[in-house]
């Protein structure tokens, strides 16, 4: 992100009064199998993004990410701390790119959220204040239904 752009994020997060405090970035964050961009990578920054989350306690952080040509929830446990999510949306109209070697298999993947083909992702909010659910669902070029996956805002605190 480099020192400006990590800045500006982390102000933002220490200020926001959202249920749901969404980081859109193009590369996924949190995939320990990855063997394409991942924000892992990038220890350094990754890491001091992490300490900040954990140690100023902010609730509600989901990574939005992309340029995988296949879309999939991964999961982070966190110690003592609620999990993180990484949500992967892509391809609406590039070409789709298989999953392979460890990543096939990926323990970190939320059951049914991956999907290896042309899709993009419906992301909607509901529920009473302090009872707020995000619900994700992957639609095929075709409209039709080809994953989902949700959180409730208890499950991120």
């Amino acid at each position: 992100f480099g020192k400006m752009q990590m800045e500006w994020l982390k102000n933002a997060l220490l200020y926001s009064k959202a249920t749901f405090k969404i980081i859109a970035t193009g590369s996924q964050v949190l995939n320990p199998f990855s063997t394409a961009e991942c924000m892992k990578a990038y220890s350094a920054e990754y890491y001091d993004l992490m300490n900040f989350i954990a140690d100023q306690k902010i609730n509600g952080i989901l990574f939005f990410t992309g340029d995988r040509h296949h879309s999939e929830v991964i999961k982070q446990e966190r110690n003592g701390l609620y999990p993180l999510y990484d949500i992967t949306t892509s391809p609406f109209t590039a070409g789709v790119s298989k999953v392979r070697g460890a990543e096939l298999n990926n323990p970190a993947r939320m059951p049914g959220t991956l999907v290896e083909e042309q899709n993009f992702a419906k992301v909607t909010v509901s529920g009473a204040k302090n009872e707020r659910v995000l619900k994700v669902e992957f639609i095929g070029i075709k409209g039709d239904k080809l994953g989902e996956w949700s959180v409730g805002e208890m499950e991120l605190k």
